[in-house]
């Protein structure tokens, strides 16, 4: 545009820039210079209004450090749950960006009015129930494979495999959400509802599988199911402040809850 808009103003003064004396070399600097300052303000335009929402979405995913150092000791515990965090974040991400980008497509196709309420209804259960379904059958996969070729030991394979559907589900369901509501407050959904969802998915996503974890080492303890070796500790009151870390007593359920 800058530049056929260039080709239009040369067109358009050439008669008159001959006319002042001025030459065409000296012209045509003259709008490049010109082009180039609009060029720069785009850029900084761009960069306001990117810029505050960016910040925002760093603070909060700062959440998902939370959430590690929250659950530290069952990682201290069992090594090998930490070694399928990048998978569930990455699964989170990707299953929200599909039902994100599905929704948008959508609604630039005019194919969805977000200010109906069956609308909304509709498309935010039909995603989530397509993101729910893909997990199971990746969570099935991924236990199969895994035990199969010897890339994961039995219960952590568990704890993924049922961390998966939950996390897909709860990603399609935040990923459809989110531009319906840019879309009805009137805000851009391409611009906010894509890193939004990522914030959100990463640090509740990380909490839905080590609550997972927490759960189904905390039964199988209970009931004999899991080795002592890869149980969770039970809580004896208080925690270690040696090197500013949690004692092995520690338990991050119990402590707040008294439980």
């Amino acid at each position: 545009l800058i530049f056929s808009r260039e080709s239009e103003q040369r067109s358009k003064h050439a008669s008159a820039a001959g006319s002042d004396g001025i030459s065409d070399g000296v012209f045509t600097e003259r709008l490049r210079a010109h082009a180039d300052e609009e060029y720069s303000s785009s850029v900084c335009a761009a960069v306001r209004s990117r810029l505050g929402w960016l910040a925002l979405f760093l603070v909060g995913l700062w959440g998902a450090a939370f959430v590690i150092d929250w659950f530290e000791h069952m990682l201290q515990r069992n090594v090998e749950l930490a070694h399928f965090v990048p998978l569930i974040i990455g699964h989170g991400g990707n299953a929200g960006s599909q039902a994100v980008g599905s929704v948008i497509r959508a609604l630039a196709a005019k194919e969805l009015d977000p200010s109906l309420r069956a609308t909304f209804a509709r498309v935010v259960s039909r995603e989530t129930l397509v993101g729910g379904l893909c997990g199971v059958a990746l969570g099935a996969l991924f236990l199969s494979v895994g035990l199969l070729c010897h890339l994961v030991s039995f219960h952590v394979g568990v704890v993924v495999a049922v961390s998966l559907p939950l996390v897909s589900l709860w990603a399609n369901f935040v990923g459809a959400t989110l531009p319906l509501l840019a879309a009805r407050l009137g805000s851009n959904p391409a611009l906010t509802s894509a890193p939004l969802m990522t914030t959100v998915i990463d640090s509740s996503g990380l909490l839905i599988y080590f609550l997972v974890a927490w759960a189904y080492y905390d039964f199988g303890e209970a009931h004999h199911l899991v080795d002592q070796h890869h149980s969770l500790p039970h809580h004896h009151g208080g925690r270690s402040t040696h090197g500013g870390q949690r004692g092995p007593g520690s338990h991050p359920l119990r402590n707040l809850t008294g439980f």
